[in-house]
Order: C-alpha cells, then structure tokens, then sequence
C-alpha cells in the first residue's frame, strides 16, 4: 500500500509541476517561477499556472484597500482572458497577504488553457503559444505587466 501511495504522491507531483508557467519581467529577460513586482499602492510576487495563481501582496499606500471589491483579472495583451476569484479581503496599511486566485467561472484555466491536463506533454502541447506572450495582472488600478515562458 505504502508503495502505491508514493507512486501516486510523485504522479500528481510530477503532472502539477508540469503545469507552472515560467514568468519573466520582460520580453528578453530570464525566467523564473515567481514574478517580483511594485506599484504605487502595493509590491508582491505573482505564480502559478493554468489552473491557479498566488498572489502575494503587501499595502504600500496609507490607506486599506479592500480586495473584494476591486477587480482582480489576468488579461492577454488583446484584452481577453478571466476575471479572478478567491479569498479576497481587506489589507491594511504595512499588512501582508496571499491570495489564491482562479478563473471567476471555476471551469477555466488561466492564460486560456484548460483548468487540467492529463499529462505533461499534453500541457506542454496546449501551452506552446505562451512562449513570450505578454500578460497584465489587474488589481484593481494596479497593472502589473509581464511574460510567460514554459
């Protein structure tokens, strides 16, 4: 039993480590697993894949900025792509979170895959035309901007 287990543990490991994007900064710059970013009311790090994102965010601005009522979207450069849902709340001044954001209508996926895939080829597949495309995180009137990579 305790064989199988394991086999299975490394099985789901295995596919859901196949699905993390790489995120980059810029056009040519190097990938990385997490994204660093600042803007004039919060800093944080963004990762994730296709089926999740974690938002990490810390209040920058003096006053409290309430989550759940600003919108949170992840959009392609066309303008396409999900409004984000999860457990949104309010962040007060000097206060840090982490957020765990999916697409609003819980059957997508982010970046405009499927929410799974059976396998890692099959991800890898799907995902070839996120090579370099360029990708805005939305938080309310806070964009941060960057690329995806495999």
């Amino acid at each position: 039993m305790k064989p199988l287990l394991t086999f299975l543990f490394i099985l789901c490991f295995s596919a859901s480590y196949g699905q993390l994007l790489q995120l980059k900064e810029k056009y040519n710059s190097q990938n990385h697993r997490s994204l660093s970013f600042k803007t004039d009311r919060v800093t944080g790090s963004v990762k994730g894949g296709n089926a999740s994102l974690s938002l990490t965010l810390k209040n920058t601005s003096e006053e409290a900025i309430d989550l759940s009522n600003i919108q949170l979207a992840l959009v392609d450069a066309t303008g396409r792509g999900a409004k984000l849902c999860g457990n949104t709340k309010i962040l007060k001044p000097g206060r840090k979170t982490t957020l765990h954001l999916e697409a609003c209508n819980g059957n997508d996926g982010l970046f405009m895959l499927n929410k799974a895939y059976a396998s890692e080829q099959a991800f890898k597949e799907d995902a070839f035309f996120l090579r370099n495309k360029e990708w805005q995180l939305r938080i309310g009137q806070d964009v941060v901007t960057f690329y995806t990579d495999l």
